[in-house]
């Protein structure tokens, strides 16, 4: 699934108001009802603003207010449907994490000069090897800067 969760967005005020409607997670599980995924394929979702917040932004007074609201619900939504891999950008540096037994990748930037010039992380590229071991999706994440 592409996601464009930039879709609201009218305004620079609007930013830090990103919320994915109940309704479009509605739409999605009926989509995904009527034309079904097979569990053993990769079934992964790809948006642009984080659905889970980031607990290490603390660490450079980065507020994270910006995360995407009901992003835990829309990942919740997808579990029954064999989704088990997330990537999104926004925050600027790279990250894997864990919700709910989905893995949650988010890629950083690529080429983002505000980047570099307030934080130690960098512009990344990455390449990504994906295998199923039985229900569990594993891989390796290959990343270059």
């Amino acid at each position: 699934i592409n996601l464009n969760s930039c879709s609201n967005l009218l305004a620079i005020i609007d930013k830090k108001k990103i919320i994915i409607d109940e309704s479009i997670i509605d739409n999605i599980k009926k989509e995904l009802e009527e034309f079904p995924v097979s569990k053993n394929d990769f079934n992964i979702i790809v948006l642009h603003h984080h659905p889970i917040k980031h607990s290490n932004t603390d660490e450079l007074d980065y507020p994270d207010n910006d995360s995407l609201g009901n992003g835990e619900k829309l990942l919740d939504s997808l579990r029954p449907f064999g989704f088990d891999f997330v990537i999104h950008g926004h925050k600027h540096w790279a990250r894997i994490s864990n919700y709910n037994s989905t893995n949650v990748f988010c890629s950083g930037s690529f080429s983002s000069t505000a980047n570099v010039s307030f934080t130690s992380y960098t512009n990344l590229f990455h390449i990504i090897e994906l295998v199923k071991d039985g229900k569990k999706t594993k891989g390796k994440i290959f990343s270059w800067d």
